[in-house]
């Protein structure tokens, strides 16, 4: 029970330093202020992997109790005659080497061990899925939140009565700090843009601060 005990110990603090980052990144996402593990679930863990445990030690040791020292060593470290027969027969007709045979017929020879062994890769294997994949979606989702801090930016071209095309209505800025800059708009039909005015836009747009980057839409009625 002592080395138990202090693994659990060490893996409740390798877990809580670990699961601290995704955690974060999950109170970011969802907006919820910070996350933590709690400590009701640090005791549950660790009071129910110490009775795992002494489950585990209890039953083969009442079992050993009924046996000499002989027999309990022997029943320990080999099979029960016959078990795994049939398996190593026929794993013994392939055409491979002898050692490799016996130690793919083994686990035939100890089924119970065999699948409790499965049991523990097949769930660390899902937890390290599982937190691998939700760490990257929810580095995805962040990124995909700070893309959400965008404005729309209007940018029309009217011909003014003499023929001269200006720009007119165009709003600058990121968030909620956006502002707008240019004169009043004046009437007029819109025209497309040429490349001298296509060039000071961009220009304009590159200009302002916290502006990481722009798409640009084009359209005429």
């Amino acid at each position: 029970m002592v080395p138990a005990a202090l693994g659990c110990l060490g893996g409740l603090v390798l877990g809580n330093l670990l699961a601290a980052p995704l955690l974060g990144k999950a109170a970011n996402v969802y907006g919820v202020g910070s996350l933590g593990v709690p400590a009701r679930v640090d005791v549950a863990v660790a009071a129910a992997m110490v009775c795992l445990v002494a489950i585990v030690a209890v039953v083969p040791a009442v079992r050993a109790g009924r046996f000499s020292a002989a027999q309990a060593i022997s029943v320990g470290r080999a099979p029960r005659p016959g078990r795994g027969y049939a398996a190593h027969r026929l794993l013994g007709r392939l055409p491979l080497p002898r050692p490799v045979t016996i130690g793919l017929a083994g686990p035939f020879a100890r089924p119970s061990r065999t699948a409790v062994t499965l049991a523990a890769v097949l769930l660390g294997a899902s937890a390290v899925t599982l937190t691998v994949g939700l760490g990257g979606s929810l580095s995805r989702m962040l990124y995909g939140l700070s893309l959400a801090k965008t404005v729309q930016v209007q940018v029309v071209q009217l011909a003014q009565p003499g023929g001269e095309r200006v720009g007119r209505g165009l709003a600058v800025g990121v968030g909620e700090d956006a502002g707008q800059s240019g004169p009043q708009e004046p009437t007029g039909a819109p025209q497309p843009m040429d490349a001298a005015a296509q060039r000071t836009v961009a220009a304009a747009l590159r200009a302002q601060p916290g502006t990481l980057h722009y798409v640009a839409e084009a359209g005429w009625p």
